[in-house]
């Protein structure tokens, strides 16, 4: 569903909830900022990072003429989950190579119906509906997400530093 036709759905159901989709550029920079964080300068053929337990396959395999190369992540908490852009990212692009991303655990917090439920749909996780109204402090995150409303922008912020254990 391209952006103009999720607006008018959430309009329809009143559920515009301030939803500014996360664009291209910056999920882009997201993949990239997670791959420098795991890998850095190192140039080594794989690595695993026991403190954000995130791996990142460098080594090259290779299947019906095609190379292959991995980013994976066990858990990813998006705040605001939108239409899932951010968790259905299928590959990203780092120095001239195409890394596929692979997310064991998909999970997000929708306020919209209609965007969560086509989230569920899609087997992403709905931690809840309500953001304000959560408690996070009890769960564990190996990436957390989120674009938040502008006009609660810093209450938002303020929770997710205050409550969400994630390295």
């Amino acid at each position: 569903m391209n952006t103009t036709t999720t607006v008018r759905l959430l309009k329809a159901h009143q559920e515009d909830f301030e939803w500014y989709p996360t664009t291209d550029e910056i999920i882009d920079d997201l993949w990239k900022d997670i791959f420098t964080s795991i890998v850095k300068k190192n140039d080594v053929s794989s690595r695993y990072c026991e403190r954000t337990k995130m791996q990142v396959v460098k080594d090259s395999w290779y299947h019906n003429q095609e190379k292959y190369r991995a980013m994976h992540v066990k858990s990813f908490l998006d705040i605001g989950t939108g239409d899932g852009r951010i968790l259905n990212k299928k590959s990203v692009s780092y120095n001239g190579d195409e890394y596929q991303v692979k997310i064991d655990s998909r999970m997000g917090v929708e306020k919209a119906t209609q965007l969560a439920n086509n989230l569920i749909a899609q087997g992403v996780w709905m931690l809840g509906r309500d953001y304000m109204n959560m408690t996070l402090i009890d769960k564990s995150f190996d990436v957390v997400f989120s674009n938040p409303p502008y006009s609660i922008f810093e209450p938002w912020c303020e929770k997710i530093v205050r409550e969400v254990d994630s390295t």
